[in-house]
């Protein structure tokens, strides 16, 4: 992870403190009484065990003092009666409502005073309720009497020896707010945390079925539904069921899910499976559950020991082996996530190795902090989810902006081929015109011409027209054969041109050197630019032949290796010519290479004359642009046409 910034010490030492603050804070919230007036608090008492049912009923021998929080001497009587006699002195009658309140009683209670009882917690009979919050009993101050006055108080636990928690007792004014704050904390505040637990156990089972793939959500799910069953078992005083002690194991077991199925969250979210492992933290937790099961049903056994020596510590080792997890996926992937999950696994694990102390009579008796980590554990799980969601939100918006300019440039792309396919279906229209005007000009023109020609060859009074019959009809198949489908094969239009100046070039006398090689494909070649390139060549010959005085002329084809560019000259041996540019041949020649976008050259061949006409490098489309055949032949017709 390499040296930590000042703000990365800053956050570890914050989160390496935050469950000992969250234990400090704690203790002195939930302290004996807190905002109670010490001479209200008693901190020792008079005990005996007794199945009495009221104080007039009690034994007067054997009475022994105990400590507050305390419980009577040893015994194996189950349901455990004890009995707690408290002494107060008064100067005078109060006039005002008195209370006897005990914050945290973990028993089933009922007051008298001075021999009057003043409220029971519950029914004395079975299932007994065990009350794990705040009780207050309130009374007259008329029950108060100048002197000594007896607070007697009977504790029936089903499962344990009979308690007592430490008593306070004075006017309603000086003891209610306490009972209030401690009942928003012990109470309020878990049924806050049981409901919060329950409903994000809930959507996290949704997820797990829309989400089938990923369990962890489920796992997730099963951990809360277990920490709120066991948050919740403590606010139910009387069990639902027999014997009373299998309602607290219960609970027991419930934590024991929230470990178990916390470290399957955590390897799966992670990606750290660990099988084996696994295997063996459900095996002790089907096992350990079973093993209380029996426990509670079966009393009598010396079972008792289990829960604080084995469970609570095999359950703090499961959270061991979570918190272990995190720091190798921080280790492997540093990222918020972990780093949240982290912070709160070390808190769970403080807090509860400090419970799992008390349990064990390790520490002085005192609340268990489990509960309390709900609020910091919920602030982790939100920080992380929405973190998760604006990550997703994030990744949704660049998805969405994505899809959008594909759709815009799709929508483009569908406008402009609708654009093309409708100048090519004009330009189709056009062309199949052209042909049938072409073709009925070859075939009723051209038959006249063949007709006259026939006519001329066998008359010598009309042989001075022979050859320009023959010139005229030549230049109305060269018409016809530019409409051919020439597929990109220059090469072969070139070759279809040479038998129609062959017979000018033999009765002229003038020898041809034909060297027409393969050329690359040209996609754009359409009949257009066949007949522009044709009539070019053609120009070439026809000068070369009238106005050189040649007796050979070669035609070469050839690809310029720098540019990619076909070329195609045209030499003779003749004795020269003046290049002006003013005669209409020469015009029609670079008016056509133009339009072709090429470039036309004459040079001196020392002896004769050299036009080299250069057309521009045919492009792949299909290649190029990852475009159809007809797509790119689409284009090229477009091309063709501008």
């Amino acid at each position: 992870m390499g040296r930590l910034s000042a703000k990365q010490a800053l956050l570890w030492s914050s989160a390496l403190a935050l469950p000992f603050a969250l234990i400090t804070m704690l203790t002195v919230a939930l302290g004996p009484v807190p905002g109670v007036a010490p001479q209200y608090l008693f901190l020792s008492a008079m005990a005996v065990e007794s199945p009495a049912t009221s104080p007039a009923e009690l034994p007067a021998q054997g009475w022994q003092t105990v400590k507050l929080r305390g419980s009577i001497p040893h015994s194996k009587v189950r349901p455990s009666s004890g009995w707690f006699r408290i002494t107060i002195h008064a100067d005078a009658v109060p006039d005002e409502l008195w209370a006897v309140y005990f914050a945290r009683p973990f028993s089933n209670l009922a007051v008298f005073v001075n021999g009057t009882p003043v409220g029971t917690s519950g029914p004395m009979t079975r299932p007994i309720p065990m009350f794990r919050q705040p009780l207050i009993f309130k009374f007259p101050g008329s029950l108060i009497r100048p002197g000594a006055n007896s607070v007697v108080v009977r504790s029936l636990e089903a499962a344990f020896l009979s308690q007592l928690d430490v008593a306070v007792i004075g006017p309603v004014a000086q003891i209610e707010p306490a009972y209030d704050f401690e009942f928003a904390l012990s109470v309020t505040y878990k049924r806050i945390a049981v409901v919060v637990l329950c409903v994000l156990g809930a959507v996290f089972a949704a997820l797990s079925l829309i989400r089938r793939r990923e369990i962890g959500y489920a796992w997730f799910a099963l951990a809360l539904f277990g920490w709120a069953t066991h948050i919740g078992n403590s606010l139910v005083p009387r069990a639902p069921l027999m014997p009373e002690i299998l309602w607290i194991f219960i609970g027991s077991i419930a934590m024991g899910v929230f470990a178990i199925a916390t470290a399957m969250f955590v390897n799966h979210h992670t990606q750290q499976r660990q099988p084996r492992i696994e295997r063996a933290m459900l095996s002790f937790g089907v096992a350990g559950a079973a093993f209380q099961i029996l426990d509670g049903l079966f009393f009598k056994l010396p079972l008792s020991f289990f829960v604080p020596l084995v469970w609570l510590p095999g359950l703090l080792l499961v959270a061991l082996n979570s918190l272990l997890q995190l720091l190798r996926a921080l280790k492997r992937h540093p990222g918020f996530d972990i780093y949240v999950l982290l912070a709160g696994a070390w808190l769970l694990l403080v807090v509860g190795m400090r419970d799992m102390l008390i349990e064990t009579g390790v520490l002085t008796w005192g609340p268990m902090y489990m509960p309390y980590t709900v609020g910091f554990t919920l602030s982790a799980i939100s920080a992380v989810l929405l973190n998760r969601f604006v990550r997703a939100f994030d990744a949704a918006e660049r998805a969405r902006d994505e899809l959008d300019e594909r759709v815009r440039a799709k929508s483009a792309e569908l406008e402009t081929s609708l654009v093309r396919m409708k100048d090519l279906e004009r330009e189709r229209a056009l062309g199949e015109e052209r042909q049938r005007i072409l073709q009925d000009m070859h075939d009723g023109l051209g038959s006249h011409l063949v007709q006259a020609l026939a006519i001329a060859t066998s008359r010598d009074a009309l042989r001075p027209l022979e050859e320009s019959l023959r010139s005229c009809l030549d230049e109305l198949r060269l018409m016809v054969d530019s409409l051919e489908p020439a597929n990109g094969d220059l090469a072969s239009v070139l070759g279809s041109l040479r038998p129609r100046i062959s017979r000018r070039l033999t009765l002229a006398g003038v020898k041809i050197n034909w060297q027409v090689g393969d050329l690359p494909a040209d996609p754009d070649l359409g009949p257009r630019k066949v007949l522009d390139v044709t009539r070019v060549l053609q120009e070439a010959l026809t000068n070369a032949i009238k106005h050189s005085g040649c007796d050979a002329i070669a035609v070469h084809t050839g690809v310029d290796a720098a540019s990619g560019r076909i070329e195609i000259s045209v030499t003779d041996n003749g004795r020269g010519m003046q290049i002006d540019g003013t005669g209409h041949g020469i015009s029609s020649m670079r008016r056509r290479t133009a339009a072709l976008g090429g470039e036309l050259t004459f040079e001196d061949a020392a002896p004769g004359t050299r036009v080299t006409l250069r057309l521009p490098a045919p492009v792949n489309r299909n290649a190029a642009s990852g475009q159809s055949p007809d797509r790119a032949q689409t284009q090229g017709n477009l091309a063709r046409q501008s």
